[in-house]
């Protein structure tokens, strides 16, 4: 499910059975055109494989908007952010978080995260939307997909 006035509507009725979260996390970085436009890249890559995911577990995750910061912001500090974050979500029927980012140095606080962290290595091309694109990005979920699912076992 995404994060949306339908499928919210959808969720409140079925909850009990929806208790997996998603977070695409992205760092905006804006020291330059060519650092802007990476970012954006990234962006749409996390959002588009993130999008897949939803799609093949519907029913049991809900896709949350995608939590983003800059590039110069303090790691410590947005590791409490989405932490408070994740938790005001456990307070509700949620017990399980994955967070998916492009940007390595999560790695160094996956274990202080309120979440599973899954880090993903850079984006092999510059058109999200090429045919070699989406092959790509299926691969990538049907790996995640599975991995998504071992913790639900």
């Amino acid at each position: 499910m995404k994060w949306t006035k339908a499928n919210l509507e959808t969720f409140i009725e079925t909850k009990e059975y929806i208790d997996t979260l998603l977070i695409p996390l992205v760092k905006l970085d804006l020291t330059n055109d060519q650092q802007m436009k990476a970012s954006a890249l990234e962006r749409e890559y996390i959002e588009v494989l993130s999008y897949e995911l939803e799609r093949r577990l519907a029913g049991r995750l809900m896709l949350l908007p995608t939590y983003s910061y800059v590039n110069h912001s303090s790691y410590t500090d947005e590791m409490k952010r989405l932490n408070e974050w994740i938790t005001s979500f456990y307070e509700q029927s949620f017990d399980k978080a994955f967070i998916i980012s492009l940007d390595s140095e999560w790695n160094k606080y996956s274990d202080e995260l309120n979440g599973q962290f899954l880090w993903l290595s850079h984006v092999p091309f510059d058109h999200i939307h090429d045919d070699s694109a989406k092959s790509f990005i299926k691969t990538q979920a049907d790996k995640l997909s599975e991995m998504i699912q071992t913790f639900w076992s």
